[in-house]
């Protein structure tokens, strides 16, 4: 199975009791949080809070876009580094 299978098994789990998306964004803000605070842990809660969330979405607005194009996981994982990468410098620019 392919790692795009298995995400649009996940979509399938969103019923009204559940919220996928809310729940992924949630876990993805949590991470970027972490890392981004032991990294500066300076940053003010608001612009932490900014760019945890900033990040979440992105990674969610890729998972959606992989489901309209024919990439591998590898791929996507490629770019979500990417982004990671991107994310960091620029915090590194503004902080």
């Amino acid at each position: 199975m392919s790692g795009q299978d298995t995400i649009e098994k996940l979509w399938k789990l969103q019923t009204s009791h559940t919220d996928v998306f809310a729940q992924l964004k949630e876990q993805f803000t949590k991470l970027a949080e972490t890392s981004i605070a032991q990294k500066w842990p300076t940053l003010n809660g608001t612009d932490l809070s900014y760019f945890s969330q900033y990040y979440a979405v992105s990674i969610l607005n890729m998972i959606e876009w992989y489901f309209d194009h024919d990439v591998s996981a590898r791929y996507v994982s490629t770019r979500v580094a990417a982004l990671y990468q991107g994310l960091f410098t620029t915090i590194a620019n503004f902080a």
